[in-house]
């Protein structure tokens, strides 16, 4: 294993065994492989083009949700995937830029990623691993985004702690008071 997939490997075992979630191996995998991916500039700043609308940077959300409309099945499973992962590394990764707009935004994200990965599943439902593969990213979509941010708890010392406390006490958003609480386990 390559030394990033290794390192996100160990950083999924831990975060589902310190939050008790039970996540199969191969939804360990796609997560670790999804993060290892995400890690390349990439696959965050591409070149893209919807109707009349040109840009570059990651594809906005609503854009790849239209354009997974009126497309053969094959682009379909192509989009839908591409969607719902990035549904779950914004939300995972960049929860405060996404949350900043709202708590609106942040139940948008995961409303689309869940569905996203929902729809995925249903239409390869012959393929009975994969299709199950999708059905659990969907239905633990949050747990998901929750171990993804994970990655940034080594970086929660002294003023970066003290800002995660006062958005938490600010907000009253879980996401803020698990980081928290894993600061409390010694784990920063």
């Amino acid at each position: 294993m390559k030394q990033l997939e290794l390192f996100f490997h160990e950083h999924v075992n831990e975060s589902t065994e310190r939050r008790r979630i039970d996540l199969s191996d191969y939804g360990k995998i796609y997560l670790t492989r999804m993060l290892t991916d995400y890690a390349a500039s990439d696959k965050l700043f591409r070149a893209y083009e919807f109707e009349k609308i040109k840009g570059e940077g990651l594809v906005p959300i609503t854009l790849q949700y239209l354009s997974s409309f009126n497309c053969p099945n094959f682009q379909k499973r192509i989009k839908l995937k591409e969607l719902a992962d990035d549904c779950l590394f914004l939300v995972g990764y960049f929860y405060d830029f996404i949350r900043k707009d709202g708590r609106g935004q942040v139940k948008y994200h995961y409303n689309l990623g869940t569905s996203a990965y929902q729809s995925l599943g249903n239409l390869i439902a012959r393929e009975r691993n994969m299709s199950t593969l999708f059905f659990e990213l969907s239905d633990k979509f949050i747990d998901l985004s929750l171990i993804i941010g994970d990655v940034h708890i080594p970086s929660l010392k002294g003023e970066k702690l003290l800002e995660t406390y006062k958005k938490w006490e600010r907000t009253k958003d879980t996401r803020y008071l698990s980081l928290l609480t894993a600061a409390q386990k010694g784990l920063v």
